[in-house]
């Protein structure tokens, strides 16, 4: 259980908020941006100061639609001065940068929108999964543009530059264990050995198709419709029915309203015809509503 702070630090935390000529600085943790509680807090202490505001290991803030990005974002008008660092401002792609960029200023990339950034350095294609419809990432363009534009407002500095340390010296110690310590490492070395039997992963190679059939499957359509109803949820039958029947078994197993655990179990079984029988035994325990006690059949 947290403490609550005593009188003392209570009188030291208001000290954070009092304006005046001395240097104040507020170091924080950016999880706490995730809390109303941080949000308040900064916001405060922007209020009280004329504030240069500091995102360290700035992809924290990359996503657009995180709440820490969000409250970041909200807090960014009431600092005077703003500056973010960061080893690697693109982690996974260079839409990464927008919300980072974004709360230097929002004129640095000319773009108010993420979206109208994605769809500039961007290339998608429209996917469809039931009647829901996605942008999906293929690829990335006119990034001589973007990367121009970095340039103006952004830096680089290596370590090199910067420290005065000499070349690293790389030395072997060898290490004679004692006999206890040598007993413990050869049971470790036993325990860590793994055997593994590829007769067991055979079926990953054989190329043979399954006979299945649609018909095969009605009565497990005819039980997931029930559900997907019963749960709100909208599926564009007639457009299933035209991919393959393995494709059409994934994607309903996918997009049910089935536990994490159970889904997992769909895609470790081996086969169609395994997948297709745990669907059937996993829709058995849906056969009892829980909202409403009815029936699902």
């Amino acid at each position: 259980m947290k403490k609550k702070p005593t009188k003392k630090q209570q009188k030291e935390n208001l000290k954070l908020f009092k304006h005046g000529e001395q240097l104040t600085i507020f170091l924080m943790n950016i999880e706490a941006f995730s809390t109303k509680k941080g949000l308040d807090i900064a916001q405060r202490f922007l209020l009280a100061h004329q504030t240069l505001m500091a995102i360290d290991e700035s992809t924290t803030i990359k996503s657009p639609t995180a709440r820490r990005t969000k409250n970041v974002l909200k807090l960014r008008n009431y600092a005077k001065y703003r500056r973010i660092l960061t080893g690697s401002p693109v982690t996974k792609s260079p839409l990464d940068l927008y919300t980072q960029c974004y709360f230097l200023d929002p004129y640095y990339l000319d773009f108010t929108s993420y979206y109208t950034f994605r769809n500039r350095y961007a290339s998608m294609v429209d996917r469809n999964v039931g009647s829901h419809s996605f942008k999906l990432v293929t690829g990335y363009v006119r990034l001589d543009e973007l990367n121009d534009k970095l340039n103006k407002f952004s830096y680089r500095v290596l370590k090199e530059d910067c420290l005065d340390l000499p070349d690293k010296v790389y030395m072997k110690r060898l290490v004679t264990m004692t006999p206890e310590q040598k007993k413990l490492y050869e049971e470790m070395k036993k325990y860590r050995t793994l055997e593994v039997k590829y007769s067991n992963f055979y079926h990953d190679l054989n190329d043979e198709k399954e006979n299945i059939k649609f018909s095969d499957l009605e009565l497990i359509f005819k039980d997931l419709k029930s559900l997907f109803e019963k749960r709100g949820f909208i599926i564009n039958w007639k457009a299933l029915e035209k991919q393959s029947l393995d494709e059409t078994i994934n994607a309903l197993a996918m997009a049910s309203p089935f536990s994490l655990e159970e889904k997992q179990i769909l895609l470790e079984a081996k086969n169609l015809n395994l997948r297709k029988n745990k669907i059937a035994e996993i829709l058995k325990t849906y056969s009892h509503d829980v909202f409403n006690n009815n029936t699902l059949q």
